[in-house]
């Protein structure tokens, strides 16, 4: 006699590398975290307009485009440590999304077109102010990532960045890069008229490296002295 088992959409959906509870989408395997033409190919699709907040696990290095592209109800997500990427439009138009999460020891370097365009309510991505525990690694953000993010002040960045066109077009009107002068991000501050904050935490550490040789270099000259005489 055959026994039919079958799988609550909840089983089927962990098998295939996610979960969704309640109003929380989490993603657990990178198999289902590929580049899509369009949102509606994403196998989350049907609960767009139940997910509020997305969380990345797992050994996942890439948000493939278009993964939450018009998800308009999603407040917040929360990145792992190993997301180096995140793809072209993966959060176009997420008009809900207030904050992105990353951890200290994050691994983000690439924010593709239009990632964040249109995010309205956009005002963190976590590390990136001038308050930040750590410094970010960011090799490039596109054109358009954060265009029309009206809700966003500040955004800080590490001097040899690459910078696409518009990438903060349309931003709070008090927006401002935090970094520090003369490096790529500053002059692309200048040339899109934006306003800078200049990060002197490099210049502090800089500084105080020097002191620190400068001391160890008397000390030194005052023990070959002694040993002279």
């Amino acid at each position: 006699k055959t026994v039919e088992v079958k799988s609550s959409a909840q089983e089927i959906a962990k098998a295939q590398g996610y979960k969704f509870s309640s109003s929380t989408l989490t993603i657990i395997d990178e198999k289902v975290m590929i580049d899509y033409e369009s949102a509606d190919e994403t196998p989350w699709y049907e609960y767009r307009d139940s997910i509020k907040h997305v969380t990345i696990k797992g050994e996942i290095k890439k948000i493939g485009a278009h993964t939450f592209d018009g998800f308009k109800n999603i407040t917040d997500v929360t990145l792992s440590e190993t997301v180096e990427t995140i793809g072209d439009s993966a959060f176009y138009n997420c008009t809900s999304l207030k904050k992105v999460l990353l951890p200290d020891d994050n691994m983000l370097m690439e924010i593709g077109k239009s990632a964040f365009e249109l995010c309205e309510n956009l005002e963190r991505i976590s590390g990136y102010t001038k308050k930040a525990k750590f410094d970010p690694i960011l090799i490039t953000i596109d054109d358009r990532a954060f265009a029309h993010c009206s809700s966003l002040k500040e955004f800080k960045l590490p001097d040899d960045i690459e910078l696409g066109e518009d990438v903060f077009v349309g931003c709070d009107k008090e927006f401002s890069l935090v970094c520090t002068k003369e490096s790529n991000a500053y002059n692309y501050a200048l040339e899109n008229d934006i306003d800078v904050k200049e990060d002197f935490s490099i210049n502090i550490i800089e500084e105080e490296y020097m002191e620190l040789e400068e001391e160890e270099t008397e000390e030194s000259d005052t023990n070959s002295e002694e040993s002279t005489t």
